[in-house]
């Protein structure tokens, strides 16, 4: 199976609907598993292809690499399943394209040379860059991981060397403020399709993060008046692929819901920790000591880091 394609963003949905087809065909023929249909995709070329086989095994990523005449190595799988990461009658699929080394590159920007040691150290995935232009040229998605009040700038820079060909998404908390920065600042013709995953905790930085952080938890996409469903698709199955639950809504529902689910209680439990310190310096008591459970839950959500929240609250 070959088929040479121009890269795009609308090439994710074509090589979908190629594995999509693929997996009807075993369809009723596999026993207690799925019907699985995969693509492997390297240079816009589609250089293999699999489908479970019948009574359930091989699964299709098995023999989609396995069909492979071509080294597999540094391709992209499309696949209608998450690969499975457990030992069953056969060994995780995962496994076989870790082995294989099935993965696009990662470009991190990273401004902060704490945070770049710690991903070095930790041997984390992902390339290191402190150009971002290296980064953004000629990739098919940028992801802003950075507080509100870096938007503009970053923005800004990638205005220089940004294309169409690149779909733009985000994780923060603001979405009116974010579609205002994006409609006043972003050069025209660029799609930026935003997006909030429901994870994380109170502490932040490359240690802290988790294989299995979005797994089970919400993603919240936003649908505006120019979105279009293409992005939609596209982010919906990234982030169903992170083990995320996907919703989709506008930028002023989701800040309705998260002003009072999230922003608030960020708001109130930084001023109640602050007024405790305030009370402990002034009347010399050890406030703290004497605390239950309420003010330990309150602190903990305190504890984040505040940069991430600064411009959020100003909006809410």
């Amino acid at each position: 199976m070959s088929s040479k394609r121009n890269s795009s963003p609308d090439n994710h949905i074509y090589y979908m609907d190629q594995a999509l087809s693929l997996a009807k065909i075993n369809q009723g023929l596999t026993g207690e598993n799925p019907s699985v249909g995969c693509v492997l995709v390297k240079k816009d070329q589609i250089i293999s292809s699999g489908v479970t086989g019948i009574n359930g095994r091989p699964h299709a990523e098995v023999n989609a690499i396995n069909n492979s005449k071509e080294k597999v190595n540094g391709s992209t799988l499309y696949v209608t399943l998450e690969p499975c990461n457990h030992y069953g009658k056969t060994p995780p699929c995962t496994n076989l394209i870790k082995k294989k080394k099935i993965v696009k590159k990662i470009f991190i920007y990273e401004k902060s040379k704490s945070n770049v040691s710690k991903i070095k150290k930790l041997r984390l995935p992902g390339i290191v860059i402190d150009n971002l232009d290296k980064g953004a040229i000629n990739y098919d998605l940028i992801i802003f991981c950075t507080p509100m009040s870096e938007y503009k700038n970053l923005i800004l820079k990638i205005n220089n060397f940004i294309t169409p060909k690149t779909l733009i998404t985000d994780i923060g908390s603001s979405k009116v403020e974010t579609s205002r920065l994006i409609k006043k600042f972003l050069k025209k013709n660029i799609s930026w399709t935003q997006s909030h995953p429901i994870a994380g905790s109170e502490v932040s930085g490359p240690e802290h993060g988790k294989e299995n952080m979005f797994q089970d938890r919400w993603c919240i996409l936003i649908k505006e008046k120019n979105t279009k469903k293409k992005y939609l698709d596209i982010l919906n199955n990234f982030w169903k692929k992170m083990g995320s639950k996907v919703i989709v809504m506008t930028p002023e529902k989701h800040d309705r819901i998260f002003s009072i689910t999230s922003h608030l209680p960020h708001l109130i439990a930084y001023n109640l920790v602050k007024s405790a310190q305030d009370f402990e310096k002034k009347q010399n008591y050890d406030l703290i000591k004497f605390s239950a459970g309420g003010l330990r839950d309150f602190s903990r959500i305190a504890a984040s880091n505040e940069i991430m929240w600064r411009l959020s609250l100003i909006h809410i």
